[in-house]
């Protein structure tokens, strides 16, 4: 058997989780809380169901939905496909399985297809974990045996226990020197019960003799009670009769008037309610026959004041047909009085529409032409006219603002011409300024020397002066390069000036480092002087003022010539737009002449505004639609008319030579219908009439035959009575009805009084003066009888009680009785201790030959897989006398399980279960599943356990279930399913 397919609906935190085709060897890899041992759980679940609340197992309900179970899809051993399905239901869950065919069965063919094997034997021998190798020292050769037993057998432990539950039956049967068990206590009560024998046998004589006695008395007894009783139903007897006695007399005065009544008239039955009925029902018909006739008279009276009038009935049908279309006229004059509205108002919306349009005449409407192709004309015209005057407001609109920004320009430009000086002067201006710039040099000029003659003093060595004064003399360089480019604005001017303020400072400082420092000194102080007096021979205020009205008048100067840029822009813009409006203006014409052209042949006037141009045609549709709907009115109007004037005719030649006098149609018509229903109410009002009569005269007929029937009865029941004559009737109705009164009565008394007792009475009603004596004697001999009986049951007491005293411990023939059954019940016990007894040596037998048989074969072949799992460092199993298992390594040394390492005691009980499942091979081929079971297992033993289970890969299914990657990377991938939480999360959204 393997498992293929895996489909948890619910279980644990699994939902809707699935896993396909698994293979002869699969492992099954995720990490902790993968839902490996929940798989695991589940398969356990679905072969041997659900635990239920009260094991301690966990049973793994859903937290967060209530679908709960799955299935299995499993290749049994012939090959056929199954699947097993099993849900929430009953304690274990409800199982269903579906074969290849389409059928279905439950749990008692799933315990068939498992061949009895139960989940306790499955995860002894097919599934384990890390704890279960952990057991290895507490497993015994017994175990082993057990095993093999069990699920060789019937797949279950159900023989040991069965040899258990046997023992537990001996046990409690029979011991050797136990009080409790049954056997033990029936053969003590046996042995008192001897001796109670014994003792009751002394006492049996008197005994005996005594129960004589009592059999005499109690015959007595029994012939008093006897002649009591019938002495007492003697006298219950007479005091029924003189209880009785009116009662009887009553009956017996019945019996004598009807032996007078005995030749009476046989009388009809119910003769004088008959007589009765029929007298009544004669007198009402005699009635009714008097009421019929006078009814009879009326209705031919009444006939002849409701004949109807013979010249209409001829023309009723003409006069019918006419009246049928007066609908018909009422609705030409409706029809008639809706047209000549609609005229009216065609006629007012024509005029009304003619006033607007400014139109003569109504009927050249009709040669107008107001189809499609016109009134795409009329749009095109009117988008021509809108797209002009946008472009046209457009261009105006323009014009005006810049005309209006032309203002602003020449206004601006006007400002700053104002502030402008004449050209002499700025031309003036700038060579002051020119020169007011060459006293700026001689100010750096003389600051410089100024700096140099104080470096000078500070007497600092050659090299660090020939330093200081070159970054000085750079610095005051690159200060006059930046006042230059300041002042004059030009980038080239400042270069210049700093080139020559360097060079010159250089040439001072390499004369300086030739000279000494006091010839040095002395000719920078003359040039100090020298510049000072330059300087002050140029001073004045005014250089600074001629700068400044520089700047602002170049600046001004620059500004006047973009605003009047911006001037000559927008005169050529303005230009730009009077053209653009002259062409506007001349299109405008153009449009102006094809509007007037469009208004001709529409029949419109010219000067109509173009606005108005589709309002208009829609007026002029609607005028069209007018002249059509007028001409259609008027000519249905005038058929009408025509119509209207044929009836009116056809009504006038139908009344002439009649009694309705023709006026106007309406009026005529309704008298028409009023002749017509007068005359047809009197036609039905005589036919109904008729009928009446009809009927009238056969109910009088009837009423006759009635009549004559009832004398007929009345006749028949006086001949049936007897008599001629009412009186005699009435009186042998009298007579009839007491006799029949009478025989009630008596048949009365007679159910209530009983043949026995009226027999009796027949007998003594000589006698009734001796009832009193009679009933007194019977009470004495009564009395009597119980005194007598009295005294006999207390001689019983006294017997009884004697006996009793001699039966204080049991009769003897009680006791014996008693003997006998403890006996049959000790022989009912030993024979049921037999059965078991026999029973359990035929079971330990049966085990012994199958452990001798079986058992050395489990060893060796786990010997074989033990040698292959230690690389043949172990290769001997065997057990010592406590039946534990013994190991014996390679050199000799024996070791039990606790003696050898975590690792080695894990090997050696997966070579005992896989000698285990491979001995059970051909009776349970189940799938084997281990749940991480190698954790203790170094790399060596890992690879030789893997080689061991791969060697079942292809009898035997393996599903191995871990979360160590080293394992993983030791098989081929396509052996290996990943169980990562990211597909356990898919598989619950789905």
């Amino acid at each position: 058997m393997k498992i293929t397919d895996i489909h948890i609906y619910g279980f644990g935190k699994l939902e809707n989780f699935e896993l396909k085709n698994l293979g002869g060897f699969s492992i099954l890899y995720g990490e902790n809380e993968a839902g490996k041992s929940t798989i695991m759980a589940f398969i356990h679940g679905i072969l041997f169901g659900f635990p239920t609340k009260l094991h301690s197992e966990q049973r793994y309900e859903p937290k967060t939905h209530a679908k709960y179970g799955g299935k299995l899809t499993l290749i049994l051993d012939d090959g056929h496909s199954l699947t097993i399905e099993r849900i929430k239901g009953k304690a274990a869950g409800d199982v269903t399985l579906f074969y290849e065919d389409g059928s279905t069965s439950g749990e008692e063919d799933l315990k068939r297809v498992l061949k009895g094997l139960d989940k306790a034997a499955f995860q002894g021998i097919y599934s384990f974990n890390i704890h279960g190798l952990q057991e290895i020292s507490k497993l015994k050769e017994e175990d082993i045996n057990r095993y093999l037993l069990s699920s060789g057998m019937t797949g279950t432990d159900a023989l040991f226990k069965l040899e258990e539950q046997w023992q537990k039956e001996l046990d409690r049967l029979f011991k050797k020197s136990g009080k409790k068990p049954e056997i033990n206590q029936k053969l003590m009560e046996i042995k008192q019960i001897e001796l109670q024998l014994k003792k009751a046998k002394e006492k049996n004589e008197a005994f005996t003799l005594l129960l004589e006695k009592k059999n005499r008395e109690e015959e007595a007894l029994s012939d008093f009670r006897k002649e009591s009783d019938r002495k007492e139903e003697e006298l219950n007897r007479i005091e029924a009769l003189e209880n009785s006695w009116q009662d009887l007399s009553e009956y017996q005065n019945i019996k004598d008037r009807l032996s007078q009544l005995e030749n009476l008239h046989p009388f009809p039955v119910n003769g004088l309610q008959r007589y009765e009925k029929w007298q009544s029902q004669q007198v009402h018909q005699k009635s009714a026959l008097e009421v019929t006739r006078n009814r009879l008279a009326e209705l031919n009276e009444s006939l002849e004041e409701s004949k109807p009038d013979d010249s209409l009935i001829d023309r009723t049908a003409l006069f019918t047909s006419i009246l049928e279309k007066r609908e018909l006229y009422i609705r030409w004059q409706d029809q008639g009085a809706d047209l000549e509205r609609k005229l009216t108002g065609i006629k007012a919306k024509r005029d009304q529409l003619m006033r607007e349009l400014n139109l003569e005449d109504f009927d050249s409407i009709k040669d107008v032409q107001l189809d499609m192709v016109m009134k795409d004309r009329i749009k095109s015209m009117e988008d021509s006219f809108y797209k002009l005057q946008l472009k046209k407001e457009s261009v105006i609109e323009a014009l005006q603002e810049e005309k209006k920004q032309l203002g602003f320009l020449e206004e601006r430009c006007g400002e700053i011409e104002e502030k402008l000086l004449e050209e002499t002067s700025y031309q003036e201006l700038q060579k002051n300024v020119k020169e007011s710039k060459e006293t700026d040099t001689l100010k750096i000029q003389y600051e410089l020397v100024q700096e140099q003659l104080k470096e000078n003093k500070d007497k600092l060595s050659k090299r660090s002066k020939k330093g200081s004064s070159i970054l000085v003399s750079s610095a005051f360089s690159i200060l006059i390069g930046l006042m230059v480019w300041f002042l004059s604005d030009s980038l080239l001017a400042a270069a210049a000036v700093f080139l020559i303020a360097l060079s010159a400072i250089t040439l001072f400082v390499n004369l300086q480092s030739k000279k000494d420092g006091s010839d040095y000194y002395r000719q920078l102080k003359n040039k100090a002087e020298s510049l000072r007096e330059k300087l002050d021979a140029q001073a004045g205020g005014e250089e600074e003022q001629n700068r400044k009205l520089l700047k602002e008048q170049t600046e001004l100067r620059e500004n006047w010539k973009q605003w009047v840029l911006k001037l000559e822009n927008t005169e050529h813009g303005v230009l730009k737009l009077q053209e653009e409006e002259q062409d506007l203006f001349l299109q405008e014409q153009r449009l102006q002449e094809s509007f007037r052209n469009l208004a001709r042949d529409l029949q419109l006037s010219p000067d109509m505004p173009w606005k108005l141009l589709g309002e208009a045609f829609v007026r002029l549709k609607e005028l069209a639609g007018l002249y059509e709907e007028e001409h259609e009115a008027s000519e249905a109007y005038r058929n009408l008319q025509e119509k209207v004037s044929l009836f009116s005719k056809e009504i006038e030649e139908a009344v002439e030579d009649t009694i309705i006098q023709f006026t106007v149609i309406e009026d005529t018509l309704l008298r028409m219908k009023d002749a017509l229903a007068l005359n047809e109410k009197k036609s039905l009002s005589y036919n109904q009439l008729l009928k009446q009569r009809d009927e009238t005269i056969k109910e009088f007929e009837f009423i006759q035959a009635q009549v004559t029937s009832i004398h007929k009865e009345l006749k028949e029941l006086m001949a049936a009575s007897g008599t001629w004559t009412e009186e005699e009737f009435r009186l042998m109705a009298d007579l009839s009805i007491e006799k029949h009164s009478l025989e009630q009565q008596e048949r009365i008394l007679f159910n209530r009084l009983g043949g026995k007792l009226l027999q009796e009475y027949n007998l003594l009603k000589e006698k009734s003066h001796e009832l009193s004596q009679i009933k007194s004697s019977l009470e004495e001999e009564i009395a009597e009888l119980k005194q007598k009986t009295y005294k006999e049951n207390e001689s019983i007491a006294e017997t009884v009680y004697e006996i009793s005293v001699l039966e204080e411990g049991e009769s003897y023939t009680r006791l014996l009785y008693k003997y006998h059954e403890q006996k049959a019940e000790l022989n009912e016990l030993s024979r049921e201790w037999m059965k078991f007894s026999l029973a359990r040596s035929a079971l330990n037998k049966t085990m012994e030959e199958y452990k001798k048989e079986k058992l050395p074969k489990v060893i060796e072949t786990a010997e074989k897989y033990f040698q292959l799992l230690t690389n043949r460092e172990y290769h001997k199993i065997r057990s010592n006398q406590e039946k534990y298992f013994i190991i014996e390594r390679k050199d000799g040394v024996t070791f039990t399980p606790d003696e050898l390492s975590q690792g080695t005691k894990e090997q050696l009980y997966i070579a005992i279960r896989f000698a285990l499942v491979r001995m059970l091979k051909d009776v349970h081929s189940m799938p084997v599943i281990i749940d991480d079971g190698f954790v203790n297992f170094d790399e060596k033993r890992t690879e030789a356990v893997l080689r061991l289970m791969k060697e079942f890969k292809g009898e035997i299914q393996v599903l191995f279930f871990t979360c160590h990657s080293h394992i993983v990377r030791k098989v081929e991938s396509n052996e290996v399913i990943h169980l990562n939480k990211e597909r356990l999360a898919a598989a619950g959204e789905h």
